[in-house]
């Protein structure tokens, strides 16, 4: 999530498993694919998956294979 969370930087989470809005930046499981830190939106049965980092392209996924672990709601560096 560079350049807002750069790599060695800390994350603090609050367990949240559904948004308050689209655009949060979360944390996520994804079946099959592991976990990632992104901007979420959902979208007709699907999620969309965004990176601030404008070199990783959105990722979709159906929304039964992604569960939320919850909203990032500070970050600091090391």
């Amino acid at each position: 999530m560079e350049p807002l969370l750069k790599q060695g930087s800390q994350a603090f989470v609050h367990y949240q498993p559904t948004p308050d809005t689209d655009g949060q930046i979360v944390i996520v499981s994804i079946k099959g694919d592991g976990v990632a830190c992104k901007m979420i939106y959902r979208e007709d049965g699907k999620i969309r998956l965004a990176s601030i980092n404008e070199k990783y392209e959105d990722m979709v996924f159906p929304a039964e294979d992604v569960r939320i672990i919850g909203k990032v709601i500070i970050s600091q560096k090391k």
